[in-house]
């Protein structure tokens, strides 16, 4: 699939009022263009109930564009984002994660590839959500530094009040 084609889907499920369900797009070569399609399909579409961008081309813009209109509409009814395998950047995880703090529906946030600095960012930001799993990925060349990784396990251990319906993945 292309950056047109997902432009094509996007148009028809902007019309659409009748579909709920899940759009997977994983593993399509997709770039920011496509992030702004969906992003501007889903203003009007609100039957998504979990967008699968993972293993595509995508980085801090898709997650801007997707995070803003979460922001903007916290009463969207969509239960999962996975952005895994991509490169969402430090602005593009702070929309994720607005969006995330700001829409109460949003249970499972799976991220691509963070830094030390998007580490840090989840533990000050996330800890009231409603979240109930969250994965992500540790740069391999850029470890997590020992105080930022404690500091996350830390805040999680003592500030999820639902910490047994919790899970936290790192993906090798």
């Amino acid at each position: 699939m292309t950056d047109e084609d997902v432009k094509k889907l996007c148009d028809c499920l902007s019309k659409n009022t009748t579909f709920v369900g899940e759009l997977n797009l994983c593993s399509n070569s997709l770039t920011d263009l496509s992030g702004l399609y969906i992003a501007n399909a889903m203003k009007t579409f609100k039957g998504l109930k979990c967008l699968n961008l993972a293993k595509n081309n995508l980085h801090s813009k898709t997650a801007q564009y997707i995070g803003e209109v979460l922001i903007n509409n916290p009463e969207y009814d969509i239960e999962e984002l996975n952005f895994k395998g991509n490169q969402l950047e430090e602005y593009g995880l702070r929309r994720l994660i607005a969006a995330t703090v700001a829409n109460p529906h949003i249970k499972k946030l799976k991220l691509g590839i963070i830094s030390d600095f998007g580490l840090d960012l989840l533990t000050t930001d996330l800890l009231n959500t409603s979240l109930v799993k969250l994965e992500f990925e540790e740069d391999a060349d850029h470890p997590f530094s020992e105080r930022v990784r404690d500091r996350f396990v830390d805040a999680f251990k003592q500030g999820i009040e639902n910490a047994e319906d919790f899970t936290i993945e790192k993906i090798e």
